[in-house]
This record gives C-alpha cells, sequence and structure tokens, in this order.
C-alpha cells in the first residue's frame, strides 16, 4: 500500500509503518468546536513518521490552508499582467469549520511542550453500581478505588463526598438496599436490587433523573412511550448536526409561510432567531431537572439536553436510510448510527422493569431493529456482551463450523423490521403518498405492478366511510399488525411441501379510522429468501379492502 488517506484517527489510534505524512490542516472539529492542534495531539501524530527498522527519520509536510494555495495560484497566472492583477478575485477562508493557521502556529507546535496529562477520573452511579454488585466488600473497593486515582488529594477528597451523595441517591431511588450481613452481625452491608433486571446499568451521567422521573409520568396515557424516550434522550449527549438539520428544516418552513404572509425581511430575521430545534416537553423536563439537581448536590455543573431526534424517526417511523437521506446526513452517517445505539442501549439499561408496558418494549424493539438493519454486528456483539455466560461459551461455539446467516435469522429482530416498514406504508398511505408506497411494495406474480392510480382508486371506498387513516400511537399497536410466521402461503395456508423458496409471512395490518370501526386492513407477505439477498424486508402487498 503506497498511500493512506484518512484523519487524525491514523496517527493516533494506530501504529503502522509510515514514512512521510502530508497534514492537510492544522485545525480539527473536536465534537464540540473547531480549534488548532494541541502540541500534544500535534506530536502524537507526526511521531507515526519513520518506519522503525527501515528509516531514523521520518518526513512530516503541512499544507497552507486551501484557500491560501489557491490565492497563490492566482497570483501566479496574474504575474507580470497589471490588468489581470486587478481583476484578481482572492478566495476568501472558509466560514465554517476553520480556524487560521500558517507558518507560525506550525513553528509553535514544533517548539511548544507538550500540555501536561490531565486525570478523567469521576465517580459514576455506573461505577457504584458495578463496584457494588461485587459479593462483598464494595463500600471499601469504592475507598480504594478513589484513593488509587491520579487526582491531588484534595480532588480525591471531593471525589470521596459526591460518591457518598450518589449512593445515598440510589438507596433514596431503590436501585440500592442496606441488608444485614451475614458474615458480620449488626453490620449493614449495600446491595444492588434483586428485582431490576440483568442489563439495569447508569452508565449515563444522569441516568437516575430518567429512573426518579418516570414516577411522575402516567403509564395510561397515549403518549407515555413518548414521553419516556424525551426524557431518555434529554440525559444523552446532543448530536450536533442532527439537530442543526432540524433546525434548518424548520428555519425553511417558518421562511416560506412568512413570505407567504408578507412579512418584512426585518421582521422575519427577528423571528427566524427565536426559532429552536425540536425540544418535545421541554417545560416538564427542565422543572423536574430542577427539582431533581436541588435535591441531588452531585449533579453539579451536569445539565439536562432536551431534544426530539429519535423520537422523530420514531413518531415519522422512519428506517435509517430514509432518515439520512431526509436530512442529507449521507456524510455524517456514523454519527447518527452512534447516537441511534446509545438510544437503544439507554432504553435498554436505564428503563425499569417496572416501568416498562407493552408499548414502551415495542418502543425499544423499534430502535433495536433499525440499529440492526444498519449493522446487525453491533447489537449482536453488545446483546453477547450484555450476558457474560453467553461470552464465556463463546470460545467453545466458534469451533463449531459457521451456519450461514441472513436478515431472517433472529426471528424477533426481523419480525421488528417488518412491523416497521409495514407501519411506515400506512403512514405514506394516511398522507396519501401513493407513488412512494408503490414504489415501496412489489405485487404478486400473477397481478400488475402497483401503481399510484390504482391503489387510490382502491382506497375511495374508505374515504367514503373515513375521514382518515389514524397513525398515533395507539394506532401503532402490535395488536393492529398481525404476522403468521412460518411457511405461509398468500392465503394464508401452509406451503406445500414447506421448501426454502416458499418461506412467506403473511401480514395484516389494520387501518384505524377515527371512530376505531377498524374494518380496512391491508394484505401482505414477506418472502424471507429474497429479503435474506435483499438485507431487507420485501413486501408483497396482495390487497386493501375490508
Amino acid at each position: 500500500m503506497k498511500v493512506i488517506s484518512g484523519t487524525d484517527t491514523l496517527g493516533v489510534g494506530i501504529n503502522i509503518p509510515i514514512q512521510s505524512e502530508v497534514l492537510t490542516k492544522l485545525c480539527k472539529f473536536d465534537g464540540e468546536r473547531t480549534r488548532i492542534l494541541s502540541v500534544r495531539d500535534f506530536r502524537q501524530i507526526c511521531g507515526r513518521a519513520g518506519r522503525k527498522g527501515y528509516d531514523n527519520r521520518g518526513t512530516v509536510v503541512v499544507q497552507a490552508p486551501e484557500h491560501v494555495v489557491e490565492n497563490l495560484k492566482l497570483e501566479a497566472k496574474a504575474a507580470g499582467d497589471k490588468k489581470k492583477q486587478r481583476k484578481l478575485v482572492r478566495k476568501k477562508p472558509p466560514t465554517k469549520g476553520y480556524v487560521h493557521f500558517d507558518k507560525a502556529t506550525f513553528q509553535q507546535l514544533l517548539k511548544g511542550k507538550p500540555e501536561p496529562l490531565q486525570s478523567r477520573f469521576q465517580v459514576s452511579h455506573a461505577m457504584l453500581l458495578n463496584v457494588l454488585s461485587r459479593p462483598a466488600g464494595g463500600c471499601q473497593a469504592v475507598k480504594q478505588l478513589i484513593k488509587s486515582c491520579h487526582d491531588r488529594n484534595a480532588l480525591q477528597h471531593r471525589h470521596g463526598k459526591t460518591a457518598i451523595q450518589m449512593f445515598r441517591s440510589l438507596v433514596e431511588a431503590e436501585v440500592v438496599s442496606l441488608v444485614d450481613d451475614p458474615d458480620r452481625p449488626g453490620i449493614k452491608r449495600a446491595q444492588v436490587n434483586v428485582d431490576l433486571q440483568r442489563e439495569f446499568s447508569l452508565n449515563y451521567s444522569l441516568s437516575l433523573y430518567v429512573v426518579e422521573t418516570i414516577k411522575l409520568l402516567k403509564p395510561e396515557l397515549d403518549s407515555y412511550p413518548l414521553d419516556l424516550l424525551s426524557l431518555v434522550e434529554a440525559i444523552l449527549e446532543n448530536p450536533t448536526i442532527i439537530l442543526r438539520k432540524q433546525l434548518d428544516r424548520i428555519k425553511g418552513e417558518a421562511v416560506g409561510q412568512m413570505k407567504a404572509e408578507g412579512i418584512e425581511y426585518d421582521e422575519r430575521m427577528e423571528r427566524l432567531a427565536e426559532l429552536d430545534y425540536p425540544k418535545p416537553n421541554a417545560d416538564f423536563i427542565y422543572d423536574s431537572f430542577n427539582e431533581f439537581s436541588a435535591k441531588h448536590p452531585w449533579v453539579g455543573q451536569e445539565n439536562i439536553r432536551p431534544k426530539g431526534a429519535a423520537r422523530e424517526l420514531y413518531e415519522q417511523c422512519h428506517d435509517f436510510r430514509s432518515f439520512v437521506v431526509g436530512y442529507k446526513l449521507e456524510r455524517a452517517e456514523g454519527m447518527v448510527l452512534r447516537y441511534l445505539t446509545d438510544v437503544y442501549k439507554a432504553l435498554t439499561q436505564t428503563v425499569p422493569e417496572w416501568a416498562r408496558t407493552p408499548a414502551v418494549d415495542d418502543l425499544i424493539d423499534y430502535f433495536g431493529g433499525v440499529v440492526c438493519g444498519v449493522d446487525a454486528s453491533l447489537l449482536e456483539e453488545w446483546e453477547r456482551l450484555r450476558d457474560p455466560a453467553q461470552v464465556l461459551t463463546q470460545v467453545v461455539e466458534e469451533q463449531k463450523p459457521e451456519t450461514p446467516r441472513g436478515i431472517t435469522a433472529n426471528q424477533h429482530t426481523f419480525t421488528v423490521l417488518v412491523r416497521n416498514a409495514v407501519f411506515r406504508l400506512v403512514q405514506q398511505l394516511s398522507r396519501r403518498q401513493y407513488g412512494t408506497v408503490a414504489a415501496a411494495v412489489q405485487a404478486p406474480s400473477d397481478q400488475p405492478s402497483w401503481t399510484a392510480e390504482r391503489l387510490e382508486e382502491m382506497l375511495v371506498p374508505y374515504y367514503e366511510d373515513h375521514e382518515a387513516i389514524r397513525t398515533d400511537p395507539r394506532a401503532r399497536g402490535t395488536e393492529h399488525c398481525q404476522i403468521k410466521h412460518g411457511h405461509i402461503e398468500p392465503g394464508g395456508t401452509p406451503a406445500a411441501g414447506g421448501s426454502s423458496s416458499e418461506r412467506r409471512w403473511r401480514i395484516v395490518q389494520v387501518l384505524v379510522d377515527p371512530d376505531e370501526h377498524n374494518d380496512w386492513m391491508l394484505d401482505l407477505s414477506v418472502d424471507l429468501d429474497r429479503a435474506d439477498e435483499a438485507d431487507g424486508p420485501v413486501l408483497v402487498l396482495h390487497r386493501i379492502g375490508s
């Protein structure tokens, strides 16, 4: 391999023999802002130049900023021609994702001293739960852990106070209880609540806020799963790019509406400045968090971050691809997948068993299906890590010959993918997007292909009796989507012989109307073999009717 092109990760994260390096920039986006490389980062990256055992030195070249190089080229072309020099239009530096650097910046990085390392030790609920889960000596182990960290004595003392405050909050939330120590009569020891689900964890700094605030929600409401999702999203890091795209869309729609209303430019700009990305239940979340932080001093500078990125994806029943394309996030697919994976993990680990309703389980399955639909290996690996016993037996299992695995191998996960795809059709039909539906489904082999006109014609009788097709959380319930697993023919009878070419599931999706007569449905099937080939559900629509 002669050339490797990549981000600074190549220089920081891997160890490969590189003779020369070319840096196109001396600035980088660190997840929050664009900044000049630190001396430590610069030396770490440049230290990869030079192949051990082959060279006694390596070469590092830093390019000038792109606009500077382009301007030098323009000046060279116009050299000696005063007319061209007068008309010369120099390229301007980028307005986003750029911090100015020049030769002086390069020299400062060369001569500067690496910044001192700083301890990142922090006491967290997840740490306490992991240590307190030991059979004995959990509290003493926490003390020893704090004492052995690399912080100064004053900071260690502060960590100890934080640990005590967090421990008390865990006891108040009934996540941890104090029980009699059988080996030491009269002494209490900490024990993690055995009624919590096996995968329960508090891996996020404000996870306990979710556990306590869920009690304020009303499970009987149709909006309960969405309200719970908003709580979970509020404790996660902001996916800046997604939120920026959401705000851009809101502003675009607002501009169009204000222009139609004849609002003047200056007033439009003032109104646009007041807009923000969606923050569902923001008032409730802010108020409940203020009460939570007042009760728990360890919260400190931590803050809540209401947002609705995952909630929009769920409400609109997007799959990963449609969400990425809709917001033009193709260059940030990895970030989107990472955020949705965090949402799925947080829902699975943070929401206690007592707070889960069938609708919440459907919500969790939905995000599991979205993540699995993009990269099943991520979800499978995490599921294995959730079960230590499975990890221990993995070595034995790997010695067995591998069997072919397609997207249908995990029946539960594939069922979720099918249900999501079917409800997307319902949403599109409710918006009368017949062309989109026609492109998303196939017709049986003995029928003509579906067209927008044919679909619209089939739904004319429906709209004569009903005002609309509902797509609210209740209409999305699994009771309205019946899936018959196994070798099922479109008519609902088992396929003769049960050959692999006849592996079909039958799906009946009820179209919920405002009066809940529910007398219309979609009759579909999915071919499992074709789904394995396409790496996703291939839906065949047989009919729409009563």
